[in-house]
């Protein structure tokens, strides 16, 4: 073997070696999460910040949304900051909403005290970027609650009668007066959420998620064409 060959291979090894950290930990996290995070930030070398941590769970590839929502659902600081990582300023209530849980790797279904937390820190966040929509955070969290019920209901394709424009306003009416938001401005987001209603995104990191490689190496690898050759690629065997 060359000199050029041993340095190729010296830097795949330790790409792997790197890469194999980064996969233990995502496993790690994915399966413990109190104990997964740990290890998240000492292989991005940082400190353990709430803010720190929001951006590894809003950014790092491969977590689990199930996941995330444990850890977040007993660390309501860090879920402030994880929401904060969305650019919420000038933006309306709808497209917010719809940004911050299209994009974010956590769903807003399951317990109703998970779900009660995360509408409720989302109308904070939001009210603190944006002071001078709502009077209260109190009416951001009731059309928030609202708008994740219409979601529902307009999205489940099970239900043989779903919500009417109508009922939604009648059902908003009963907790926040026209004043604060008129039935012009409802009917409109009636309408944005029935033509494309939220889609909490899924992740395509599958394999970052549930590997937890144990044999990895080189091996000699060619294809079925007849000129080609045998060339060393470095394998990482993981999910059987």
């Amino acid at each position: 073997m060359n000199s050029s060959t041993r340095l190729k291979s010296s830097s795949i090894e330790i790409e792997a070696q790197q890469e194999d950290t980064l996969l233990n930990a995502v496993f790690s996290f994915n399966a413990k999460p109190k104990e997964g995070i740990h290890a998240l930030c000492r292989y991005r070398n940082i400190e353990e910040t709430p803010e720190n941590i929001a951006n590894i769970l809003r950014f790092e590839h491969g977590l689990l949304g199930p996941s995330i929502a444990s850890y977040l659902n007993d660390n309501l600081p860090i879920m402030h900051a994880y929401f904060n990582t969305f650019q919420m300023q000038n933006k309306s209530f709808i497209e917010t909403m719809r940004i911050a849980f299209s994009e974010s790797s956590i769903a807003v279904h399951g317990e109703a005290e998970f779900v009660d937390n995360v509408i409720s820190v989302f109308s904070q966040v939001y009210c603190l970027q944006n002071p001078d929509i709502f009077p209260s955070v109190d009416s951001a969290y009731m059309l928030a609650f609202a708008l994740i019920l219409l979601n529902s209901d307009l999205d489940n394709p099970n239900l043989k009668r779903h919500m009417t424009c109508e009922q939604f306003i009648d059902n908003i009416r009963g907790v926040i007066p026209e004043n604060i938001i008129p039935d012009a401005e409802l009917t409109d987001i009636y309408r944005q959420i029935k033509s494309q209603p939220f889609k909490v995104r899924t992740s395509d990191d599958d394999f970052l998620a549930l590997s937890d490689p144990r044999l990895k190496g080189f091996l000699a690898k060619k294809n079925d064409r007849w000129s080609s050759t045998w060339t060393n690629r470095f394998f990482v065997l993981a999910n059987s």
